[in-house]
């Protein structure tokens, strides 16, 4: 489960004020969020976000007033402090949802335009991919990889293909460890080197950033590739079995 930031704030009698003042609007665009978002928060959990960025805010709104000209009474009664805080909300919301996001902006994008395109609805599938230009294959490994990730490749296996049946779930077991053991030489050195750091030497995506000297994004994004490509494979070798 994703781990929300904790903060150490000390308010002021200004800064508590403006909190507890507009711990309702905090709390609006929590509910608003979440129900945007498929990223797996509980609702707690994306409260807990929306009341550090309205500490955050209120904490930032008196510098932020003095360098833009704000006169000390507006300062001083918050009279702009809702527009200012609910910036500061959505914006700790969501660099907390990219940060924990498996999914490449370009993947995103692509099932966002498949969902506008009226797949909900019951839009038949191939009528979206002509819209779109899309292979209906490619539109069906989307979806899946968008609401159904495939979180590590630890849980790859179990996830995907445990059964009740001890006998029979051993045997897929089996036949899901050799794909994975398979499906390496599918992934390209880069890719191999962040799984390897990351499940072998139990490294974070920083940390992995740091030392090839790419970014987190395209550390995730090369992580989250290769962890699709094995998910995948696995779905291939089993359904042979």
């Amino acid at each position: 489960m994703p781990q929300v930031p904790e903060i150490d704030v000390r308010l002021n009698a200004e800064e508590d004020k403006l909190v507890r003042a507009n711990g309702g609007l905090a709390l609006k665009l929590a509910n608003e969020s979440r129900s945007r978002s498929i990223n797996a928060l509980a609702q707690d959990e994306v409260v807990q976000l929306a009341y550090i960025g309205l500490l955050k805010a209120a904490q930032g709104y008196r510098p932020y007033g003095e360098k833009n000209g704000y006169s000390e009474e507006s300062i001083a009664s918050g009279e702009y402090f809702s527009v200012f805080a609910r910036k500061r909300i959505l914006g700790t919301i969501a660099d907390h949802f990219r940060s924990i996001d498996h999914v490449p902006k370009w993947v995103r994008r692509t099932y966002k335009q498949i969902m506008l395109s009226g797949y909900k609805e019951g839009r038949p599938v191939p009528e979206i991919a002509d819209e779109l230009e899309v292979s209906e294959e490619k539109i069906m490994e989307i979806i899946r990889y968008v609401e159904h990730p495939p979180v590590s490749v630890d849980s790859l296996a179990e996830a995907e293909y445990s059964s009740k049946q001890d006998v029979f779930a051993s045997v897929l077991m089996n036949s899901a460890q050799a794909a994975l053991v398979a499906g390496w030489d599918l992934l390209t050195e880069r890719q191999q080197v962040i799984v390897a750091l990351k499940y072998f030497e139990g490294e974070d995506f920083q940390t992995i950033s740091e030392e090839l000297g790419m970014s987190t994004y395209l550390v995730q994004q090369a992580h989250s590739e290769a962890v699709l490509l094995l998910h995948e494979n696995i779905r291939q070798q089993i359904s042979e079995q």
